[in-house]
């Protein structure tokens, strides 16, 4: 689903092929832009001042978050990369 939230182009800091979203408040979340789409299955995640990232679910981005340690994350990344 292309969501509640309007999306615009990633600024330079964000990861290649992830589009941002705005918000109005709060964390600042970021969408493949591979999720496009595809019936709305993806998840959107946010760097966090703390050295940690959210994950939430795109359909209900008032609903749930996790949080993971950065590194957790990068390795994450890392594994279903290839």
């Amino acid at each position: 689903m292309r969501g509640t939230e309007p999306v615009t182009p990633a600024p330079r800091h964000a990861p290649s092929g992830v589009r941002r979203t705005k918000a109005q408040s709060g964390p600042v979340w970021h969408r493949s832009s591979h999720s496009m789409g595809n019936g709305g299955n993806c998840v959107e995640v946010a760097l966090v001042r703390s050295p940690q990232v959210l994950v939430r679910d795109s359909k209900d981005p008032g609903g749930p978050r996790l949080r993971f340690a950065r590194r957790a994350w990068r390795d994450f990344l890392g594994s279903v990369a290839g």
